[in-house]
């Protein structure tokens, strides 16, 4: 299961109702970052997906969607379970960095 809060949900202020105590954990709730939010945050000012593996042979992407001017998701897409869920790409485990591959770009650097 894959849970994160959207952009305009509220991630922990450090404010506490009266009935809860004011402990260390509390107070340093609303100071942590969420992982879910940065990634949110960094795809959507981006623009970029982040391919992402859910089980062996089973992978999927997470993106940002905007519903509207103010509110966006973070959502996640899954791929056809297989070593190629997308033919045109090729086999996703081999995926990397084309500077590990190619030790000498095929055109001319100025």
């Amino acid at each position: 299961m894959f849970f994160c809060l959207t952009e305009g949900d509220e991630i922990g202020t450090g404010a506490t109702d009266d009935t809860e105590e004011e402990t260390p954990t509390n107070q340093m709730a609303g100071k942590s970052p969420n992982f879910c939010v940065l990634l949110h945050g960094s795809l959507k000012v981006e623009g970029m997906v982040a391919l992402v593996q859910l089980g062996p042979d089973w992978f999927g992407m997470l993106y940002s969607q905007a519903d509207s001017k103010k509110k966006s998701n973070l959502m996640m897409s899954l791929f056809e379970p297989g070593s190629e869920p997308l033919p045109w790409l090729g086999r996703i485990s081999q995926l990397g960095p084309a500077s590990v591959h190619v030790e000498k770009m095929p055109f001319k650097e100025d």
